[in-house]
């Protein structure tokens, strides 16, 4: 376990740091490739130059429990169907927009994520 990410438990909500957060990039399995109608590009991905993905982003946080600690991991829903040669920009981008839904799902979870 990444020893960034830590839990306050002082009569407080748990807190997991934004940037503890980390990326997960996952082969999208089930792409949907309907909206290819270059040839050359569809040719290229069934040939496996390239493939789609999927972006998500997870935290990892420990829940006090009589006396110990039970590690739990969240992971934002993701983006799928993101093409694997994408500008790195991109990418980037869709981590911020997952970072963003991941901080909201825990806040319904009661934990807080600071800065």
């Amino acid at each position: 376990m990444n020893t960034k990410f830590r839990c306050i438990d002082n009569g407080k909500p748990m807190t997991v740091r934004r940037e503890s957060f980390r990326r997960l990039v996952s082969i999208d399995e089930f792409p949907d490739t309907s909206w290819l109608d270059d040839e050359p590009r569809l040719e290229a991905f069934h040939d496996g130059t390239w493939h789609m993905i999927g972006i998500q982003a997870a935290a990892t946080f420990l829940i006090p429990h009589g006396g110990h600690f039970v590690v739990q991991t969240v992971e934002s829903p993701g983006l799928w169907g993101i093409e694997s040669d994408s500008d790195e920009a991109y990418l980037d981008k869709v981590y911020a927009e997952e970072c963003g839904n991941l901080g909201e799902m825990l806040k319904t979870l009661g934990v807080a994520v600071s800065e």
